[in-house]
């Protein structure tokens, strides 16, 4: 899926058959709050029998942010736990705000993942 910032965003599905790269994590707009997640897969569905089908993105839900780490930060390390799938929301791709990197690091002894925005742009 192409976003109007020119980014690709692929699915966990695709990027699992071909050891490709990592652009399945996106930001999201969930009720005017940014949230991390991990797209597995898209479809299109006609909720409206009368409307057009809307394209939509199931996406496996990261933690909100530790709090504690952000305020410390001045919300420039953004540290958050992947939910697996026990956050598996559908949301229109149009929500979809850009992708991320989340890059794996341990915090007490717990695996959590850091955001990183515009992975791969030139400094």
């Amino acid at each position: 899926l192409q976003l109007p910032n020119g980014q690709i965003a692929r699915t966990l599905w695709k990027e699992t058959q071909i050891n490709a790269r990592r652009s399945r994590n996106v930001k999201v707009l969930l009720n005017r709050e940014p949230r991390f997640g991990e797209v597995q897969y898209f479809f299109e569905c006609r909720v409206n029998p009368a409307s057009p089908p809307e394209a939509l993105a199931v996406i496996s839900l990261y933690s909100t942010p530790d709090h504690e780490l952000l305020r410390c930060s001045h919300h420039t390390f953004v540290s958050c736990v992947h939910q697996e799938d026990e956050e598996l929301i559908a949301i229109n791709v149009t929500s979809i705000q850009s992708v991320v990197a989340m890059i794996p690091h341990f915090l007490n002894g717990q695996q959590h993942f850091y955001m990183v925005e515009q992975p791969g742009a030139d400094v």
